[in-house]
């Protein structure tokens, strides 16, 4: 009797080794799982007030723009284009075209 028992208290011994690996296994999986889910969180947070960081002022400078820049055909008002230093034709500040070669501007 004393040998079966040793056999079985051997087995007993390995089966819950087993299972013991199994369980800190699925818990340390469940641990990173919920890890990369908080951080999945944090980056659409992140994400959606960068992007609310950006919407608003846009917004705020194309309204009135839209509204002034709408009328087609129409000229800016004096004051909207001293405000908005829209004074001279829209290019480069060098005075070269768009798309040409640099080139000295005469004096």
């Amino acid at each position: 009797m004393g040998f079966v028992t040793v056999v079985l208290t051997g087995v007993s011994t390995l089966l819950y080794a087993v299972r013991h690996r199994r369980y800190r296994a699925w818990r340390r999986a469940e641990t990173l799982h919920e890890q990369v889910a908080q951080l999945e969180r944090a980056k659409s947070r992140f994400f959606a007030d960068l992007s609310h960081e950006f919407r608003t002022p846009l917004t705020l400078i194309l309204g009135p723009l839209r509204q002034a820049l709408g009328k087609q055909g129409d000229e800016i008002p004096g004051p909207l284009r001293e405000r908005l230093g829209a004074g001279g034709p829209p290019g480069p500040p060098d005075g070269t075209a768009r798309g040409s070669a640099v080139r000295p501007r005469p004096v």
